[in-house]
């Protein structure tokens, strides 16, 4: 698998902290991505009304760090006391009891075949419907930083800001010396399969 790394001059900057992009697979221009920006903070020019949920509405905590939909519509959210489930007319709350590595939750991710995907600080659990089961990386430290689905299916993950990717039921580091430089801090697969790593410069 080929990798291209690139470094942002001043003319590419997106976002304020963004300082390097790495893609695996050939890359293109990252026109796309502004441009996509700039017409989704565009809408912010309506008039738009929100519904504020809360632990009186049945949140497990206030503090919400990834949020997500599944195939059947409903909205899951990580929190710092577990992850909950919202079907549109309650929560369904899940947290250490219920199998999960850490209360303390970070990334989320509904798979194309029904599993959510839960990152904590202690490693990648994933729920089945029924029961979670937890993967822990090839550190010592298992911080979930980011998460993401390719388009073949295959779950990718950084773990303390090393790359690791599922493979035969194993959460294992992928296999490439450049990353060991490389904190990664986000993930995101395009539209044409490629999966952007981002991180800060080296």
């Amino acid at each position: 698998m080929k990798i291209r790394s690139r470094h942002l001059t001043r003319n590419h900057i997106l976002a304020p902290g963004i300082q390097q992009v790495m893609d695996i697979v050939p890359g293109r221009r990252l026109l796309p991505l502004f441009a996509s920006l700039l017409l989704w903070f565009s809408g912010f020019a309506q008039q738009h009304y929100f519904q504020n949920f809360s632990v009186e509405e049945g949140l497990p905590q206030m503090q919400v760090n990834g949020i997500c939909q599944d195939a059947l519509g409903r909205m899951w959210f990580t929190t710092l006391s577990g992850i909950s489930c919202f079907d549109g007319r309650s929560f369904q709350n899940f947290s250490q009891k219920d199998g999960l590595a850490s209360n303390i939750t970070t990334k989320i991710l509904a798979d194309r075949s029904g599993h959510i995907w839960a990152g904590t600080t202690r490693g990648l659990s994933v729920f089945d419907g029924k029961q979670f089961k937890t993967y822990t990386g090839s550190g010592a430290k298992n911080q979930v930083n980011a998460l993401v689905e390719d388009h073949n299916g295959k779950i990718w993950a950084a773990l303390n800001g090393k790359l690791h990717y599922m493979n035969a039921g194993k959460l294992e580091a992928y296999p490439d010396e450049r990353f060991k430089k490389f904190p990664v801090q986000s993930l995101f697969c395009d539209a044409k399969g490629r999966l952007w790593a981002g991180g800060p410069k080296e």
